[in-house]
């Protein structure tokens, strides 16, 4: 997959996958009962980092396309940072241990311009069979544990919910000024991370 992207595209990546999976985990089965508790466990479980409670807390219907987007946010990240060829090989080493090493290709996946819907496609297949939350446990427990970013820093934790509005299956509010969106999959709340609906 091509690297090449201008230095505050990569940030902006890295923060927009940061936060879309910074959700907490008050089950084993991930969601919440209702979008203020989704709400109220995200702070905790970004104060305190928690990956693990974070990723269940992602719809399930979108953990592959999310699981794209984190690789692709990441290798923007790896490219800009000082140590980039020793983080490759780290990365590299995740991939192996997942059987994701296609993901290198460089026509691995959707450009940077695909929307939402090409994006879930392409991480459903190349994601087909495999744990993509544990994927993106290991990538970011990787990216935490070489300083290449830092979770806790995407959202202001302090920030309330405001202008929640619950429609069906889906709600919307903001947080500190963005969009927290989320969808009912299941019974149960999760976060949504289509920023563009």
């Amino acid at each position: 997959m091509s690297r090449q992207t201008s230095r505050p595209a990569a940030l902006l990546a890295i923060v927009a996958v940061a936060t879309l999976l910074c959700t907490p985990n008050l089950r084993a089965d991930g969601g919440a009962e209702t979008p203020e508790a989704l709400f109220s466990s995200a702070r905790i479980a970004i104060a305190e980092g928690d990956i693990a409670g974070m990723l269940s807390h992602l719809a399930p219907s979108q953990r592959k396309g999310a699981a794209l987007m984190m690789f692709v946010g990441a290798t923007f990240a790896i490219a800009f940072d000082d140590n980039a060829a020793a983080l490759d090989k780290g990365l590299e080493k995740i991939l192996e241990k997942h059987g994701l090493e296609s993901l290198l290709e460089d026509d691995a996946g959707p450009g940077l311009d695909a929307d939402e819907d090409a994006l879930q496609r392409a991480g459903a297949e190349l994601f087909a069979g495999k744990d993509e939350v544990a994927f993106i446990r290991d990538l970011f427990g990787f990216l935490a544990d070489n300083k290449v970013m830092d979770m806790k820093k995407t959202v202001d934790v302090d920030a309330p919910l405001a202008d929640l509005k619950v429609e069906g299956d889906r709600a919307t509010a903001t947080w500190g000024g963005e969009p927290f969106l989320m969808v009912r999959e299941g019974g149960r709340w999760y976060l949504d991370q289509a920023f563009s609906r």
